[in-house]
């Protein structure tokens, strides 16, 4: 399975990015609150942890994971500039978050589930960090977007959703991103 190309970390803050996927609008659909722990799994450049660290305010906290530790660095530089204190890069496993268990509120995957190379076990991870009432919340490309990876590399939300209740969650919602993305919220079971 394809994984992101770290030497192309510059797409992930693209202006085009933010027209399409609103940080703020797509986090509001995970259910964010004040205080939360967050697991920003495949965060790349933080697109989306520094938002939620906002969202989950002083006394919350965002785990950024990525397999990279390239695409981390560019983090960490970003991290100083804003004068980051609640977002904590780490270098991460796919299966393999470096995480204790039931230490995190929500898992936020967006657009690297289809690239996990094995889907139970890296849902089996995401369950072993989770809190007992934690959620995932799962951004991918929709079938149809004529963006993002080949149509056979995409996963479908009926896919998705199979490989959720496989590995013992409870659909919540399916939030309504665009034409391009679906998202789901599922919980633990």
């Amino acid at each position: 399975m394809h994984k992101f190309n770290p030497a192309n970390k510059h797409l992930l803050d693209d202006q085009r990015r933010g027209e399409l996927l609103p940080a703020y609008q797509i986090l509001e659909k995970a259910l964010i609150k004040e205080g939360e722990t967050i697991a920003d799994v495949g965060c790349g450049t933080g697109y989306f942890s520094f938002p939620a660290a906002d969202l989950v305010g002083p006394k919350g906290k965002v785990y950024a994971l990525d397999i990279s530790y390239e695409i981390l660095e560019t983090l960490e530089k970003k991290m100083e500039v804003r004068d980051e204190k609640n977002v904590i890069p780490l270098v991460s496993g796919e299966n393999d978050f470096k995480l204790p268990e039931e230490s995190v509120d929500l898992v936020f995957l967006s657009l690297i589930f289809h690239e996990a190379e094995n889907k139970d076990d890296f849902l089996a991870e995401i369950r072993r960090v989770l809190k007992p009432e934690g959620r995932v919340f799962i951004l991918e490309w929709s079938e149809s977007a004529e963006i993002g990876p080949d149509s056979e590399e995409k996963l479908t939300s009926e896919e998705a959703k199979k490989f959720l209740l496989k590995a013992g969650f409870k659909l919540h919602s399916e939030p309504e991103v665009n034409e391009n993305f679906y998202a789901l919220l599922a919980y633990q079971a």
